[in-house]
């Protein structure tokens, strides 16, 4: 029982850790987003919205500085959003471990052996049937909500 609530505990602290993870690629996605905008902007000799420029605290740069710190921006989220992308990998992966069934070790079914004596010899008989424990899906069910956070995390990873 004590291990069941570590793993539960495990998995709450991972998805949470998803859910923040996916909140900093959103915002990095929009970080990149104006950037380009402002770059557009400057590409063709249009002044670039005001709000925009505030919003990335480069309201009072222009010209050669604010391409060079916009592309300094667009750099630095890139690598951010690729750290980020496999801090996702990582907790996915542990997820999946912690989701496997640890009665059947992820199979679906319990193996059982029997010895059977038949003349002079031993027989292995071997059987198999659905584990009771996670009803012969491998996969322990972490709830709704947890595989639409994992979905998410998975489509954000192959983006």
């Amino acid at each position: 029982m004590l291990s069941e609530l570590n793993r539960d505990n495990e998995a709450l602290q991972l998805v949470n850790n998803i859910e923040h993870l996916l909140l900093e690629i959103t915002e990095l996605e929009k970080q990149k987003k104006e950037s380009h905008k402002i770059l557009e902007s400057i590409n063709n000799d249009v002044p670039p919205d005001v709000d925009t420029l505030d919003s990335l605290n480069l309201r009072y740069l222009d010209g050669y500085a604010l391409r060079a710190r916009v592309l300094g921006l667009l750099t630095v989220a890139q690598n951010k959003l690729s750290e980020i992308r496999s801090d996702l990998r990582i907790d996915l992966n542990i997820l999946e471990n912690i989701s496997t069934c640890p009665c059947c070790g992820g199979s679906g079914e319990k193996i059982s052996h029997r010895y059977v004596r038949f003349d002079q010899k031993i027989d292995v008989v071997v059987s198999s049937k659905p584990c009771e424990h996670c009803n012969g899906s491998g996969r322990i069910e972490l709830g709704n909500t947890v595989n639409r956070i994992i979905e998410k995390a998975k489509k954000e990873i192959n983006s």
